[in-house]
């Protein structure tokens, strides 16, 4: 292009307009390695290691599961703390009430072929002079049975209280999961979308190259369609980082991804 300015076939415009990209492109390349840099450190902090250049594939060689359309089943969000937690806190429910529950009743058993057994398992010989030894402890769950038939009232509730909020983590944890399932989707559609708009600006790079050769075209025609090109490239690069985000906020929501 230069050769082409001396012998009067380029404008001068069209030479400091290609030279502004170029330096456009370069402040743009080093934003990217201070990025680059950046980031290496804080992966190398994050390791517990002195800074090293880490070794990495391109992003297009990442692949991931296409969860949009096969689905999760909902017992993958069991992975999650706050799921854990409303569980734990329903199962203790469910046991409190059964003990409750037991204690109406006294603490001898009847056991088949053993007769009578206390809360030991020992089998009582004399059922009628242990009953007479022990009628206060028997008979305090007798008086007191009011009071258990409230602790039983109380374990209930607390039972009921725990299933709801059981019920309601669920229907919160899959909200999220479905969100990200949708923004998943979303990122993907607009991946697939943006290749598809580099592969026709670049399809446009070429046409304006053969017109540009065959003098049908300026070269200011052709800096624009390569500029075209390049901000689509920059934005396909920002698509693909924020799918993957999409998928790794999924592994989140999910308690940590899944086999």
């Amino acid at each position: 292009m230069e050769a082409k300015f001396k012998v009067g076939e380029e404008k001068e415009n069209a030479i400091s307009q290609a030279r502004a990209n170029l330096h456009e492109l370069n402040v743009t390349n080093n934003d990217l390695q201070r990025q680059i840099k950046e980031t290496e450190f804080s992966l190398c902090t994050l390791l517990g290691t002195t800074y090293r250049h880490i070794q990495r594939s391109s992003i297009e060689q990442q692949v991931f599961p296409d969860y949009t359309k096969v689905g999760l089943p909902i017992r993958l969000l069991s992975r999650r703390p706050d799921v854990v937690q409303a569980e734990m806190n329903l199962a203790s429910a469910y046991y409190t009430t059964n003990q409750a529950r037991a204690a109406f009743y006294p603490s001898l058993t009847l056991s088949g072929s053993l007769g009578w057994t206390n809360a030991l398992g020992q089998m009582v010989s004399n059922p009628g002079n242990w009953i007479l030894s022990a009628v206060a402890s028997l008979t305090q769950p007798i008086f007191n049975k009011g009071k258990l038939v409230s602790n039983l009232r109380v374990s209930k509730d607390e039972e009921q209280i725990a299933l709801l909020t059981f019920k309601q983590t669920i229907l919160e944890a899959g909200e999220e999961v479905n969100n990200n399932l949708y923004a998943a989707d979303v990122a993907k559609s607009n991946l697939e979308n943006r290749i598809s708009q580099c592969n026709e600006l670049n399809n446009a790079v070429q046409m304006s190259e053969t017109l540009y050769k065959n003098g049908e075209a300026t070269y200011l025609d052709l800096l624009t369609a390569r500029q075209s090109l390049l901000n689509a490239q920059l934005s396909l690069v920002s698509d693909r980082f924020t799918y993957c985000q999409s998928i790794i906020n999924l592994y989140n929501a999910l308690g940590g991804g899944a086999e």
